[in-house]
């Protein structure tokens, strides 16, 4: 029993390890010699810094011996190991997968011979058992951790799920059966490790004889830790050295509610007092607070890089992140990029973890053996680990992109992009193959097609990458499997990646991890052989992924630090930026435990979300409050989640924020004080978007176009928007092809097209009508034959099949019965015509798709039918009458302020029906036969739209209220000028503007269309 029962109190405005590197020093009284001294935190990085402080302090003679330093993690397992060896007990330590399996195997036998609750568990497979089992095995070790002894739990059922409930009613025998299946196969675990230090103090304490050990920095004491902490406190070897608020030192007064902890400890060890001990380091000024809002994290990370900058933050400084998947973002917006990162990076969320997740992703949504996904092939083959591997790596010359694998990456994408829904490397033609249809793709003169009896070094490559992270794949059965096709991928990644570790050492470390950690767990688990399915194999691998981390170097201790709240504890900084303080992060919102809720917890005896909340607000508090300056920084956008949930400012950024209120007598206003945001200049948006200037390059292309036979599809193009017209027809610019696995409208057009000139083919010069059930039957059994033989119909899903074979059917169905009578009179002809005047010529080219002659009480009548699949729109008939238009059409040229084509294209919609009926005027077919309606007179001319989308209605140009005269004028004069203005407007406008309607918003072209002026 020592003489004095009290702790030693550090202020949190004061250096932890200053004060104990003072304490070590007083106590050594000018010995070189610290060796006796055992300093524990709770991490490793505070050690560091004290060997750093006692190495450069005057006071301690050198040469010396330090004191050792070690986490409170790492003090039990090294006591639990000596007590091992003591007893001669050599167990061996088994990791979570083979605790799992044999909880399982525990569960089952239980099961077996014993009725009762776990009678259900033991009917689930493997694979639904597994999740369960891992939260048990984890439950188990927070138990022993802790030197408590899990007990049977009646009626649990109003907390947990039933399937929890029956695990949780037999809790005591399933601890019990467990560790006796551990002990028989001599195995052990870190929890029963801790658990017997804790049920032998006096023993773990012998092994600590002649070490004096200073405990300092920990907000409080759970476990079996505590319990031998208290007794080395008691006996006098260990001295405890608190650091909070200084009023926990004073009697009767408040301390601060986050050193509760502290405050529960100080009664129920029964310590006199808490000494607070002055220090040098100790700040008398309050922290300078400020708090950013930004909207998202890269607007914080803005104001991050800009303060940086600004105040030429480095030494002293620290950024903090109390979540580590901003680390990545943080360091690419770093002013300096020689910085300190003391916290690991989670494996899951590195690029090497994506490349593993696709190939999970392959084989999940597979069909059948070898057979994959378009989109997850194209992710495979375009992970940067890939395109950057090196054919030949033994080779001493340097290798050009075009020597890589990104060439061959790009044509395998683009075949993968034109082929099925569901493709299999063994159907790919040969590479060379691939490789020449994409120089011909791009217009480039195809390459000699090699044959592949000597396959070039990036065939052989592509070949392995498919062998390797493909079909390896697809037949895995057991966890030493999975882990022989893991091997295999590390290997080709090494042995083709040299340059690429080289220039990235964050990946060559995930690649290390996973060779040397993730690997050997795997394949050294007890059920390796073990038969799984593949989804439990995959979650399995998930899981242990999730459970690694990429550590960063922790020298040197100078310049900025990047750390995580936890790797902060125990440390001081001059300026602490603390990232995303919200409420959500700090404190955060703990998971719910399906298996043992806090309800359960507390009464357990076990730490709740409410104890880890009093936690992490003691390091926050400690941190701000030891800082000279504290910059928070918050978001307060709303998400682009399906929740559209806003984020709150953090109650512990909202307690400073009071605190400085309550200083200043005044309620903080934004812009004033300490509340900053983060804004960026918005530049006003104009209504107009942008025209393009025509250029001698844009008229060159025009030129081209126009020289050469024009469809009425092109000039419908340019009607519609001149500017789209501009970027997919003159600058070429394509969407991305992409299998159509939602259907492909233009194809479907197609086929029905081609269903109906087959039908009618027959019928040319004959009379026709209405057609009877057999018919229709046989013009549906036709459109279903056709569908299925055609590819996109495999690309859809079943209920889109059945919809697109029954939907088309019934319209076509309706379609032939209600067939107008007349005479066919042509069917699908090309037809070319030329239209001239003085300012130049336009050759019109395009295809009928029926010409029908029929018959009324006044006169025949000639009617070109379009087929429409979609939504169709006829021009107002107005417009053959609107002589303004037209005179501006006829007055328009490239010098006139006036533009009519926007009205132009509000009033007439398309020049598909116009240009048809021009062709079967004045057209003639590949044999130089003039068109069907040479000598037919204008008013005996109209077309019409068939909207086979419904029930076939026709919607024709000319309204069956059309003035004879009327018809006449537009067939013979105003169609040829329509088509003689849309070519002078193509050759010489001097602006190409776009138009803005409901079709700009799946418009692949909107996003150049941006506003302003002219460019």
């Amino acid at each position: 029993m020592p003489a004095e029962r009290r702790f030693d109190l550090v202020s949190w405005r004061a250096d932890l390890v200053a004060a104990v590197c003072d304490m070590l020093l007083e106590e050594s009284a000018g010995d070189r010699d610290l060796s006796r001294f055992l300093v524990v935190f709770p991490h490793k990085r505070p050690g560091r810094y004290l060997r750093k402080a006692l190495l450069q302090d005057p006071r301690l003679p050198k040469p010396c011996f330090l004191p050792e330093t070690a986490s409170a993690g790492e003090l039990v397992a090294l006591l639990g190991n000596a007590l091992a060896r003591e007893s001669r007990h050599d167990a061996i330590s088994v990791q979570p997968l083979d605790r799992a399996a044999l909880l399982e195997s525990v569960v089952r036998d239980l099961a077996a011979h014993k009725h009762g609750p776990l009678d259900a568990l033991a009917r689930l497979t493997s694979e639904e058992f597994f999740p369960w089992a891992m939260r048990l095995v984890a439950l188990m070790e927070e138990f022993y951790a802790h030197g408590l002894e899990p007990a049977d739990i009646p009626y649990p059922e109003e907390d947990v799920a039933p399937f929890a409930a029956a695990l949780l009613e037999q809790l005591g025998v399933i601890d019990k059966a467990y560790r006796t299946a551990l002990a028989a196969e001599e195995l052990t675990t870190p929890g029963l490790d801790a658990r017997h230090v804790g049920e032998n103090l006096e023993a773990a304490a012998a092994h600590l004889s002649g070490k004096r050990l200073l405990v300092a920095g920990f907000p409080g004491f759970e476990g079996v830790a505590g319990r031998l902490f208290h007794s080395l406190w008691e006996s006098g070897a260990a001295r405890i050295v608190l650091h909070g608020d200084p009023a926990l030192a004073a009697k009767g007064a408040s301390p601060h509610w986050s050193c509760e902890p502290l405050s529960r400890l100080i009664r129920s060890w029964r310590c006199r007092d808490a000494v607070l001990r002055g220090s040098a380091s100790e700040r008398t000024d309050e922290t300078e607070l400020e708090l950013v809002e930004g909207f998202d994290l890269h607007s914080q990370l803005a104001a991050l890089r800009e303060r940086l900058c600004s105040e030429d933050s480095g030494e002293g400084s620290a950024v903090v992140l109390p979540d580590s998947s901003m680390l990545m973002p943080v360091l690419h917006h770093l002013p300096d990029p020689a910085v300190n990162v003391s916290m690991g990076y989670p494996l899951e969320r590195t690029g090497l973890a994506r490349l593993l997740e696709t190939c999970m992703r392959l084989q999940e949504s597979s069909p059948g053996p070898g057979r994959y996904h378009w989109r997850e092939v194209i992710d495979l083959f375009r992970h940067p680990y890939l395109k950057m591997l090196d054919p030949t790596p033994d080779s001493e010359e340097d290798h050009d992109a075009s020597s890589g694998l990104r060439p061959l990456f790009h044509a395998v994408e683009r075949m993968v992009r034109l082929g099925e829904k569901h493709t299999s490397p063994t159907e790919w033609p040969p590479a060379w193959d691939i490789m020449a249809a994409q120089r011909e793709a791009e217009g480039r003169e195809s390459a000699n097609v090699r044959t592949l009896d000597h396959p070039d070094p990036q065939i052989s490559l592509l070949h392995a990458i498919i062998e390797r992270f493909m079909r390896d794949w697809q037949d895995l059965a057991t966890l030493a499997g999975l882990a022989d096709a893991l091997e295999r991928c590390c290997d080709l990644l090494i042995a083709h990646g040299g340059a690429l570790w080289r220039r990235f050492p964050l990946d060559a470390e995930c690649l290390h991890r996973l060779l040397y950690s993730v690997i050997p767990q795997l394949r050294d688990s007890r059920m390796s052989q073990t038969p799984f399915s593949q989804n439990l194999l995959f979650t399995i691998l998930r899981q242990t992924l999730a459970a690694e981390r990429a550590p960063f170097e922790a020298e040197p201790l100078t310049g900025l630090q990047v750390l995580g709240v936890l790797e902060a504890r125990c440390l001081q900084f001059e300026t602490v930026y603390v990232l995303d303080v919200t409420e959500d992060r700090l404190p955060g919102s703990s998971a719910v435990d399906p298996l043992f809720p806090d309800s359960l917890r507390r009464l357990a005896g076990l730490p709740t979300g409410l104890d880890k909340d009093l936690t992490t607000a003691h390091h926050f508090f400690r941190l701000v409050r030891g800082a000279r300056k504290a910059v928070l920084l918050y978001q307060a956008g709303v998400s682009g989640g399906a929740d559209e949930k806003k984020p709150t400012r953090s109650r512990f950024a909202e307690e400073l924020l009071w605190e400085r209120e309550q200083q200043d007598g005044a309620i903080a206003e934004p812009g004033a004080g300490p509340l900053k945001s983060v804004s960026f200049p918005v530049a006003p948006i104009p209504s107009s978007p942008v025209a393009i200037e025509r250029t001698p390059a844009i008229d060159a292309a025009m030129r081209a176009i126009l020289d050469k036979p024009v469809s009425p599809t092109h000039l419908d193009a340019y009607l519609a928007c001149p500017a789209r017209f501009l970027y997919e027809h003159v600058a070429g610019l394509r969407e991305v092809d992409e299998v159509a696995e939602d259907g492909d409208p233009a194809a479907l057009g197609s086929l029905v097209h081609g269903v109906l000139r087959d039908y009618l083919a027959p019928l040319v010069g004959e009379r026709i009508g209405p057609g009877d059930d057999n018919a229709a039957d046989t013009l549906a059994l036709n459109y279903e034959e056709a569908l299925r033989d055609d590819p996109f119909f495999r690309q859809l899903s079943w209920d889109r099949q059945l919809m697109a074979i029954q939907a088309g059917q019934l319209r076509l169905r309706r379609y032939i019965r209600s067939l107008p009578e007349g005479r066919l009179v042509a069917l699908e002809q090309l037809l070319t015509c030329e239209i001239a005047d003085p300012h130049g010529s336009l050759t019109l080219r395009g295809r009928l798709d029926r010409l029908d002659e029929r018959a009324d009480e006044h006169a025949n009548e000639y009617m070109v039918l379009d087929y429409k699949t979609g939504s169709v729109r006829t021009p107002a008939q107005k417009i053959w009458t609107d002589e303004t238009l037209w005179d501006r059409l006829q007055n328009w040229t490239p010098e006139a302020e006036d533009d009519p084509l926007e009205d132009l294209a509000t009033s007439l919609l398309s020049v598909q029906l116009p240009a048809y009926i021009h062709l079967a005027r004045a057209g003639r077919d590949q044999n130089g036969q003039q068109g069907p309606l040479v000598h037919a007179p204008g008013e005996a001319c109209n077309a019409a739209l068939v909207e086979l989308k419904k029930c076939g209605a026709e919607e024709r140009i000319f309204g069956k209220k059309a003035d004879d005269d009327v018809r006449r004028y537009a067939v013979e004069e105003l169609i040829p000028e329509l088509f003689m203005f849309l070519r002078r407007h193509m050759a010489g406008a001097r602006m190409l503007r776009p138009r803005p309607d409901r079709h700009c918003q799946w418009c692949a072209y909107a996003g150049l269309c941006r506003r302003g002026e002219s460019v």
